[in-house]
């Protein structure tokens, strides 16, 4: 359309979400090269490090249109007890490198962006990893290459299962108390029997703790997490 095009990145590097994807999964020289080609096709200037707070300010800078493509950088946030104390997925797979893990470690979420935290955390040492989500199996929204890393990876899953509450002593973590979703008629999905159970308001299922300290409903074993990754 014969426009110039500058473009406000606030990260050091032009790739967004993609750049959070493991390089088992995307080769980031396939990115960089896609990029660099994109740049060729016009006058498009690239500003990184760019924090636009008012973008509606930069029509007053000589641009005649603004067009926010921000993405979804920050995660749904739990709300839940000591939820400050998880791990956000964005921290984890932007600098996998600043995380080692020794123990066991617990992910919630039951899509490609938690299997990738899941694997990650296998990568950084964690001992056993399971995934907390309120889908079944079959119900994970996830390519057949994926699907595999669960079994690859020696990843446990743990489905219709939320978790409510994150237990710590002093700035550790040291269990988790959970929700056992339960189906019921007209039930479907993940997200039909989220809204049933927040609807309704159920008691807690079981709680969990790593000293050993378990109490569990409808015999269904917990985790002992020492560290939680959430999306």
């Amino acid at each position: 359309m014969g426009y110039s095009v500058s473009i406000f990145e606030t990260q050091d590097k032009l790739g967004g979400m993609m750049n959070l994807i493991p390089d088992h999964r995307l080769n980031k020289g396939v990115v960089q090269s896609d990029i660099e080609f994109l740049l060729t096709l016009g006058d498009i200037r690239v500003n990184t490090g760019s924090n636009i707070e008012d973008p509606k300010h930069l029509l007053t800078q000589g641009y005649d249109a603004v067009c926010v493509t921000v993405g979804l950088w920050k995660p749904i946030e739990l709300d839940i007890p000591n939820a400050d104390l998880a791990i956000k997925m964005v921290d984890l797979l932007s600098h996998p490198e600043s995380f080692d893990f020794d123990g066991r470690v617990a992910v919630i979420g039951g899509g490609a962006t938690a299997v990738d935290c899941a694997v990650t955390a296998k990568d950084r040492g964690a001992k056993h990893v399971e995934l907390f989500m309120l889908e079944k199996l079959s119900e994970m929204p996830l390519t057949p290459v994926e699907r595999q890393e669960l079994i690859d990876f020696d990843v446990e899953v743990s489905s219709r299962i939320r978790i409510s509450g994150i237990q710590k002593k002093g700035r550790s973590i040291t269990g988790s108390r959970q929700k056992r979703l339960l189906c019921r008629r007209g039930c479907h999905s993940a997200r039909r029997m989220y809204m049933i159970w927040r609807n309704r308001g159920e008691k807690d299922g079981y709680q969990c703790s790593c000293d050993g300290d378990r109490h569990a409903a409808n015999n269904y074993p917990g985790t002992c997490p020492r560290s939680l990754l959430c999306w």
